[in-house]
């Protein structure tokens, strides 16, 4: 068995053997790994940790040497596995062993069992973690860390060892803990439960004085909840019995004296995340912990806030846990309840008011009351039969009392305001796929999908670390494939579970296929087969509303605004908008930001399932016809000479979105981009080959400035092969020169001189000379950029003598401007510049910015060839500002390019780098070669200022 050792010294185990590393590098490499074992570490990571951030350069060509140093230490060459972008470590770690033992130390019911995980997994360390290393800083700080664990397990073990009756051996060494650590409350915590079982209730109390001394004199806060609950129980056993609560009346029937209720259901095993939520709770409660004062919870601690008047009567506090279903609200509410029971002690009752049941009956207010009322101690017999009474008595009862009222699954605000308590310390806890709105004072938490950390420690903590580390890969595509839903996640762990033999990979399969994923999601009962608790959600919506959630099912993309929410349902904007704010209300759907709106994989599957089997009212056909008329007049609005094409006309009852403005075309373009890559295979499915390739060719110049190569290439590609099946000339020849344009910009100059030499032969063969000229235009770039400028020229010439023969004085424009900056190249500046200015003359009287933009960068370059870098400035700043506009980052970052070598020409070298740095960062995003070019004059001003400072 070969182990790395992280725990002491690094080094690595063959059975008995003991195997040194040499070399600090190489030994840091092998900690970084081990401490991501299971998981890639980048090169640049590694070089970054290891090397402390000095130069990456040179260092990084070191990194495979010591990787295969590492592996012939390790015995195996597959030890570490080479896996982009980095390395990946497959050997066990002695901390991996830790977090086993952990695991199961925390997840046993039998305390000696606990006890003994918890002593096997301190029995691995060796001294300080990372102790040879802690002159790098990352590395030092991961040692601190795993110290801090180290002290974890040991305040584990003591827990398990005061439930196994250890408290007398125990109280030494907490004694010497707590003088050790003065501020550590779950030490003082442990010392006062030690000192409580062995009979000295007075220490107990003295340690919680000593403690509260300590945070308020050096900190200014007080011990947390949990402390100030077990002082209050101490205090209560050496006191009186209490008289009865403040409130009651001669008329109120008081209970019999019994035990309090303790009604919650068992809280979910292995629960996980949802920190910032459980802290929200905590602070509810904090804020009013005593007569004269509140409190926000803090790490563990509870700041100050501010007080409340001592025995003032109020509204009891209400909780709202909102979310759509399968979230996990109750497993939250649960969680949480058990967790603050402490808190409560007169008792924590809990009803299902089943609002979503499949059973359909919801628990109507009479019935939840009877169950409270009995609850509370109230006889069978000596409940009202009016509902009205009922809810008198109970708020009787509830005033003044320390109560946490559970109300789980509600449907709707009358079901649940009847069962609120009253006025006093009392809190009320509802959890609901709708959004209720109960009280002005409510505390309200809205439960979203889990963040990708939260649910690959949910499946962690229920399939075991070494079962993730084995298929990291299959993990992440677990949880994609579960939509990040805590239901379907928990469903599939146990499935998992169930059918050990069967891979994670496996499973993540039978989730990817939609004939199989609802079977895998069954966990055998109601309550957990997903679909079916999706389907009560479904089934409660009025009918309008059912209607568009059913019909979301045949929108192809991931999100929606009203607009095309109005063009799915054939309906207007304004009742479309409320339909959509019912299903936000029901949790069904979000509103991630203003007017637009999305739900989850698993919902949408749902939804295209329904369509499916229900009908889709002719919903794909209208928004697809949103979709082409929305995006070819966005298209024509971001850029007013792009050659149109004849939609057929829409469907009856589609509204288009208003994308008139240059500004809200190019937002809606970029919003809506991949419901638009969607809709072109949709199309193409349906049928709707003309709609497949008329809008990919409507996003050519939107994909073109944003450098969006990938989606470029998947929308072009569909585009043609469904003009293709339409055998329609014209289209073909657009999508021809529009990949030609693509492989233009990933040079690959010959795929890109076919393209466009197929559309030039299309174009001719139907006389389309517009179609020619704007082929030409292309291929007087591509010569520009293969450097043969005097054949660029001769394209753009007989671009520009076919524009003006057809009459097209946009495109005389831009065939001046190309023009010209090949009459620079060639040296010829006054022709250039004569060009150029009849160039923003027209576009300045066409009002077409985007265009006008390249023009002037063009005379800027002529002012700097002619030595005349003053006039060249201004032009390049109004280039760069029309192109950012614009949302041409290309052309912004060209721009910037020829700013910076213009103002380190004017004698500004800070004005030139942070030019460079601007230029560069989009030369990066862009993914284009002129990266290192930029790169290397930012290295040079940078030298220059080296030389500089050793000059003085």
């Amino acid at each position: 068995m070969v182990r790395v050792r992280l725990l002491g010294p690094v080094d690595v185990t063959v059975g008995d053997e003991v195997r040194a590393l040499p070399g600090r590098r190489r030994k840091a490499m092998l900690a970084v790994l081990g401490l991501h074992r299971g998981a890639v570490v980048g090169v640049d990571r590694l070089v970054g940790l290891v090397w402390d951030d000095e130069d990456s350069v040179v260092l990084a060509n070191t990194v495979q040497q010591h990787v295969s140093g590492l592996r012939t230490v390790l015995g195996d060459r597959l030890a570490i596995e080479a896996r982009p972008p980095g390395y990946l470590l497959h050997t066990e770690t002695d901390l991996a062993l830790v977090d086993e033992h952990v695991r199961a130390g925390r997840a046993a019911d039998r305390p000696e069992v606990a006890a003994g995980h918890f002593r096997a997994a301190l029995e691995l360390w060796r001294g300080p973690a990372l102790a040879d290393l802690t002159a790098l800083s990352w590395l030092r700080g991961q040692g601190e860390r795993l110290d801090q664990l180290r002290r974890d397990i040991r305040l584990d073990l003591v827990d398990a060892r005061l439930r196994l009756g250890e408290h007398d051996r125990l109280v030494p060494d907490l004694e010497a803990l707590a003088a050790e650590h003065p501020f550590d409350e779950r030490i003082h915590g442990q010392l006062m439960a030690a000192l409580e079982a062995a009979g000295r209730p007075s220490d107990a109390l003295a340690v919680y004085d000593r403690l509260q001394g300590a945070l308020d004199r050096e900190l200014g806060l007080r011990p947390r909840v949990e402390l100030r609950s077990r002082r209050a129980a101490l205090l209560a056993e050496q006191q009186a019995p209490a008289r009865p609560p403040a409130g009651q009346t001669a008329r109120t029937p008081v209970p019999a004296a019994k035990r309090a209720p303790a009604q919650l259901p068992v809280t979910v095993r292995g629960f996980a995340g949802r920190a910032a939520e459980l802290e929200s709770l905590d602070q509810l409660v904090n804020a009013d912990v005593a007569p004269g004062g509140g409190g926000v919870t803090r790490g563990g601690v509870t700041r100050e806030g501010p007080a409340t008047a001592g025995g003032e009567a109020r509204a009891g506090r209400v909780a709202v846990i909102s979310g759509t279903a399968g979230v996990g609200k109750t497993a939250l509410t649960l969680h949480w309840a058990h967790r603050a029971a402490p808190e409560f002690p007169d008792g924590q009752l809990y009803v299902n008011l089943r609002g979503f049941d499949p059973g359909g009956a919801a628990v109507g207010a009479g019935p939840a009351l009877a169950v409270l009322l009995e609850a509370l101690g109230v006889p069978a017999g000596a409940v009202p039969a009016n509902e009205a009474e009922r809810v008198e008595l109970y708020r009787s009862i509830t005033a003044g009392r320390r109560l946490l009222v559970v109300l789980d699954n509600a449907r709707d605000a009358g079901q649940v305001r009847p069962l609120l308590p009253g006025p006093g310390p009392a809190l009320a806890l509802v959890t609901s796929r709708e959004r209720l709105v109960l009280t002005s004072e409510q505390h309200s938490i809205g439960l979203d999908l889990m963040t990708a950390d939260e649910a690959h420690d949910l499946l962690r903590r229920r399939l075991g670390e070494s079962r993730l580390a084995a298929e990291p890969g299959a993990a992440e595509d677990l949880v994609a494939r579960c939509a990040h839903l805590p239901l379907a996640m928990g469903v599939v762990a146990a499935q998992a579970m169930a059918r050990p033999l069967v891979s994670l990979a496996e499973l993540a399969g039978e989730l990817r296929d939609a004939a199989r994923r609802w079977e895998v999601l069954d966990g055998g009962d109601a309550v957990s087969d997903v679909r079916a608790v999706l389907s009560w959600s479904y089934r409660a919506l009025p009918p309008p509303a059912a209607r568009m959630f059913r019909l979301l099912g045949a929108h192809p993309g991931p999100a929606l605004d009203t607009a095309a929410a109005a063009s799915l349902a054939g309906v207007a904007p304004g009742p479309a908008a409320e339909l959509l704010a019912d299903l936000c209300r029901a949790s069904l759907l979000t509103e991630p930001e203003p007017g637009r709106f999305t739900h989850h994989d698993l919902l949408r599957g749902y939804c295209r399932e329904l369509a499916a089997h229900e009908g889709a009212d002719g919903a794909e056909r209208r928004i697809l016809d949103h979709y082409l008329h929305t995006a070819l007049a966005a298209a024509i609005a971001i850029t007013p000479s792009w050659q149109p094409v004849t939609p057929p006309p829409p469907a009856p009852a589609v509204t288009p979105a208003d994308v008139a403005k240059p500004a809200d075309a190019q937002a809606w373009l970029i919003a809506e981009l991949p419901a638009l890559l969607a809709a072109i295979d949709t199309a193409a499915a349906a049928g709707l080959d003309g709609h497949a390739w008329m809008l990919a060719w409507a996003l050519t110049d939107l994909v073109e400035r944003q450098g969006r190569w990938d989606e470029w290439q998947a929308a072009h590609t569909a585009g043609l092969r469904a003009a293709e099946r339409l055998r329609d000339g014209p289209a073909i020849a657009h999508l021809h020169r529009g990949l030609g344009r693509l492989r233009m910009w990933q040079e690959q100059y010959a795929d890109s001189l076919w393209y466009f030499e197929q559309a030039r032969e299309r174009f001719v063969a139907l006389g389309d000379r517009h179609g020619e000229s704007r082929t030409e235009h292309n291929l007087c770039q591509l010569a520009d950029r293969r450097g043969r400028t005097a054949e660029a020229a001769g394209h753009a010439e007989r671009s520009l003598a076919l524009c003006r023969s057809i009459g097209d004085v946009p495109g005389v424009a831009k065939e001046l401007n190309a023009l010209a900056w090949c009459l620079v190249e060639l040296r010829d500046f006054e022709r250039a510049r004569d060009a150029c200015e009849e160039a923003a003359a027209i576009y300045r009287e066409f009002d077409d910015p985007a265009q006008e933009g390249p023009v002037l960068h063009t005379l800027g370059e002529v002012h700097r060839e002619l030595g005349d870098l003053p006039a060249a400035v201004p032009h390049y700043e109004r280039a760069i500002g029309m192109a950012g506009r614009a949302g041409d980052r290309y052309a912004e970052a060209v721009g910037l390019d020829s700013l910076g070598a213009a103002r380190l020409a004017l004698g500004d070298p800070q004005a030139a780098r942070a030019a460079w740095e601007r230029s560069l960062t989009l030369f990066e995003e862009l993914g284009h070669q002129r990266a290192a070019t930029v790169r290397a004059h930012l290295t040079g001003i940078a030298d220059a200022d080296g030389d500089l400072g050793r000059a003085g």
